[in-house]
C-alpha cells in the first residue's frame, strides 16, 4: 500500500492544480506518473472547484487508508470540508517550513512534461481499472466524473454508469431459517437478492432437511429467490478430520466457515453476481472477525466482493427471535454437526449422550434412526422452544 501525500493548488485565475506523490517516489516525471507514483490533474482540462477535483482524484488514486492532503494558503479553505481517505484539508506554506512547498511550487511553475501529456497518462491509467471497480465507485457518486467521460469511451461509461443506478445483485449464504428470517429483512431492500443453501455441516440429515424446510418456509413468506446446494457431507467430514474434538467457534468451525464461504462465492462468480455475504454473521455464536477473513479470503480466490456487515446490529438477533415465533419457524437447539451436540441446549445435549457423543469424541454415527430423532424432537417439542441461544 502507497503512502501519498496530496497537494491542491490555487492558480491566480482562480483555477486549480491537484498533485499527488507517493513517498517513495523518484523523480517527478512521465515515468513516475506511468508507474502510479505520480498524478497531476492540471486545471484546464477538468472541473476545477476543489471538491470536484478530490473526486476526479478519489479515481486516479489506487485504494489507501495512508493519505496526506496539502493545500496552500493563498485562498481560505478554512471552512472546507474536502477530505480524501478521510485525512481532512491541512494547509501548506513557505512559513511552515516544509520542502513539499517549495518542490510544488517549482514543479507546477515549470512542470517537467505537459499538461497533454498529464491528461493522457492519467485517462489511461483510468481507462484500465476493473469494471467492478468503476461501477462500485460511481454508486458512491451523484453524477459522472469528469474525468471518465474523457478517459473511458462514451458506451462503456454509460453501461456501467446505468448499471450503478441499480441495485447490486446479492448472493445470500443461508444457514438456517432464523438467521435468514433476521437478514433478508434488513438486505432484500438494498439489493436484488437472491439466497443460496449450503450446509453440509449439518447432521444428522433429518436435521438437515428440518432446517431447510424452515428456510424454504421464510423464503416463501419473503417472496424472495433461492437455490439449494448440495448436501456433500462426507466433503464437510474429511475437512474437519482430526478437529473434531475441538469446541464451537475453534479450529473445527473456522473449517466449516471457509467451505460454506468458499462454496458460496464459487456460486456467485458462475452466476455473475456482484457480491456475496453469509446470516453466519448474524449468530452471537460465530466469530465475527473469522468470518470477515474468510469472506475476503474467498473474494480473492473468486473475484466476487464479500459483503459484510453487523446484522446483530439494531437488535437484529432478537428481532429474529420474534419473527421465528410469529410465523412458526423452527429454530434448531445446537450449532450444526455431530460434534457441536453436546454444546447445544437441552435436547440436544439428551441426543448426544444418548448416542454416546462428548466433548472429546473423533467418531460420530453415518446415520441417525428416525426413532432416535423423533424422540429429540418430541423433547424439543415438550419444552416449548429451544434452550440454546445460537443461530
Amino acid at each position: 500500500m502507497k503512502s501519498y501525500r496530496v497537494f491542491l493548488w490555487p492558480r491566480e485565475s482562480g483555477s486549480w492544480d491537484l498533485l499527488a506523490i507517493a513517498q517513495n517516489a523518484g523523480t517527478w516525471s512521465p515515468e513516475s506518473f506511468a508507474a502510479g507514483d505520480f498524478f497531476w490533474i492540471p486545471p484546464t482540462k477538468l472541473r476545477t472547484s476543489p471538491s470536484q477535483l478530490m473526486e476526479t482524484l478519489a479515481w486516479a488514486l489506487p485504494p489507501s487508508h495512508q493519505i496526506h492532503v496539502f493545500a496552500s494558503p493563498e485562498e481560505s479553505l478554512a471552512a472546507s470540508e474536502l477530505e480524501i481517505g478521510g485525512k481532512k484539508l491541512l494547509k501548506i506554506s513557505r512559513e511552515s517550513g516544509l520542502r513539499d512547498y517549495i518542490d510544488v511550487a517549482k514543479f507546477l511553475g515549470a512542470p517537467s512534461f505537459s499538461e497533454e501529456a498529464a491528461a493522457k497518462l492519467l485517462s489511461s491509467q483510468i481507462a484500465r481499472l476493473d469494471d467492478r471497480v468503476i461501477e462500485t465507485r460511481l454508486r458512491k457518486l451523484d453524477e459522472k466524473p469528469a474525468l471518465l467521460e474523457v478517459a473511458l469511451p462514451p458506451e462503456r461509461l454509460q453501461r456501467l454508469w446505468e448499471k450503478s443506478r441499480r441495485p447490486q445483485k446479492l448472493l445470500l449464504h443461508v444457514c438456517c431459517g432464523p438467521d435468514a428470517a433476521g437478514v433478508v429483512q434488513q438486505l432484500k431492500s438494498e439489493f436484488e437478492l437472491s439466497c443460496f443453501w449450503y450446509d453440509p455441516n449439518i447432521q444428522p440429515k433429518q436435521e438437515h432437511d428440518k432446517r431447510l424446510a424452515a428456510f424454504v418456509k421464510v423464503m416463501e413468506i419473503e417472496r424472495v429467490p433461492y437455490t439449494v446446494g448440495e448436501y456433500d457431507v462426507d466433503n464437510f467430514l474429511t475437512k474437519i478430520k482430526g478437529l473434531e474434538h475441538t469446541p464451537e467457534q475453534g479450529a473445527k468451525c473456522s473449517k466449516c466457515y471457509d467451505m460454506r464461504l468458499e462454496r458460496t462465492a464459487q456460486e456467485a462468480h458462475m452466476r455473475n453476481f456482484d457480491l456475496y455475504a453469509t446470516t453466519l454473521a448474524i449468530s452471537p455464536h460465530k466469530v465475527q472477525q473469522k468470518l470477515v477473513a474468510f469472506g475476503e479470503l474467498n473474494q480473492k480466490r473468486y473475484d466476487v466482493p464479500y459483503f459484510h456487515r453487523n446484522f446483530m446490529k439494531d437488535d437484529g438477533f432478537s428481532d429474529s427471535v420474534e419473527y421465528t415465533r410469529a410465523h412458526g419457524i423452527f429454530r434448531q437447539d445446537y450449532c450444526g454437526c455431530w460434534f457441536s451436540l453436546h454444546e447445544g441446549g437441552s435436547a440436544a445435549k439428551w441426543l448426544a449422550e444418548s448416542i454416546g457423543l462428548g466433548p472429546h469424541s473423533h467418531v460420530a454415527p453415518a446415520t441417525l434412526s428416525d426413532e432416535s430423532f423423533q424422540n429429540y424432537e418430541s423433547r424439543l417439542e415438550a419444552e416449548g422452544d429451544s434452550d440454546y441461544s445460537g443461530g
